[in-house]
């Protein structure tokens, strides 16, 4: 696409014909209006700001109202100096930050983001394409596509349904990643959830597997539960310790490892496990012959789907 040219060139003295007159203020109209002609623009202020094609910033961009860029995912935006949005974008269309960026509002980009400077985002950022940030990221991003960062730091909840690759990650809510997450420096969040699943191919080496974690723990003395994550306990009977999961698993198929605890070899005990169901089992805890339940301390260890 080709910047404006007037059509005709006039002197002093001249005659303008109707005709004349309106090219060249048609020529003026596409390049603003209906982007039939490319238009450098070195200060606009205004409310909106329609930008369907590839457009490229040189300088700032100081944005007071909304942002709404591009049509579809083959549109592109550039930009190469810092970057203020003080209200949500929309991003329709592939973008590249050769600077820094910052959005005080939500930032929903259906394309693909490469960010070389730092993004400090207030509300929420949402990417369906493939989102590169080799600096750092502050806010709460929803990647359903790759997400490639340096540093992840986030304030809320943050939740990446794709692969993740970190440096340092540190967030005050949930970090949510139903895909493969790698992390190269240090992880500090209250929640990490990861819900990949290995199928039947074998785990990769210094991963960590959703499929293969714990889903619940106890350590019990011989009436009470000293400690646990996600097990209530009731005695019903000598050697008889019911447990109830906090939250159920998800069928009957799972798999309980118990423990006797606190006895010699001279003196051992045995353990079997009943499953009665997804929301409870039983263990059954006996003097080393097996024929007389006793109470006795133990731990327990559950696997399974959740």
């Amino acid at each position: 696409m080709s910047f404006p040219t007037r059509a005709h060139t006039f002197v002093a003295g001249d005659t303008l014909t109707a005709s004349q007159l309106n090219t060249e203020f048609d020529i003026a109209i596409n390049a603003l209006s209906n982007g039939t002609k490319d238009a450098n623009v070195s200060a606009l202020s205004g409310v909106t700001l329609a930008i369907s094609t590839t457009t490229d910033f040189t300088g700032n961009v100081n944005a007071n109202a909304n942002v709404n860029i591009g049509d579809s995912s083959s549109d592109t935006m550039k930009v190469n100096a810092i970057s203020v949005f003080n209200n949500a974008v929309t991003i329709n269309a592939a973008i590249t930050l050769n600077a820094a960026a910052n959005i005080t509002g939500n930032a929903n980009i259906s394309g693909n983001v490469n960010a070389a400077g730092n993004v400090v985002i207030g509300g929420t950022l949402g990417v369906t394409g493939i989102t590169t940030l080799t600096a750092n990221i502050a806010g709460s991003p929803n990647v359903t596509g790759t997400l490639t960062a340096g540093n992840l730091a986030t304030a809320g909840t943050s939740q990446a349904t794709g692969t993740g690759t970190f440096g340092n990650v540190s967030t005050g809510g949930t970090l949510g990643v139903t895909g493969l997450s790698t992390l190269t420096g240090g992880a500090t969040t209250p929640n990490i959830v990861l819900s990949s699943n290995i199928g039947t191919g074998t785990p990769t080496a210094d991963k960590l597997y959703a499929d293969l974690l714990p889903r619940a723990w106890a350590q019990t003395n011989t009436t009470a539960i000293l400690d646990s994550k996600n097990l209530t306990l009731s005695v019903t009977g000598a050697g008889t310790y019911q447990y109830t999961f906090k939250t159920n698993m998800a069928d009957a198929n799972y798999a309980v490892l118990v423990t006797p605890t606190g006895v010699s070899s001279q003196s051992g005990r045995y353990a079997r496990v009943q499953i009665n169901n997804s929301a409870t089992f039983t263990c059954f805890l006996s003097n080393a012959s097996g024929d007389v339940l006793i109470n006795t301390g133990h731990s327990v260890l559950v696997f399974g789907n959740q």
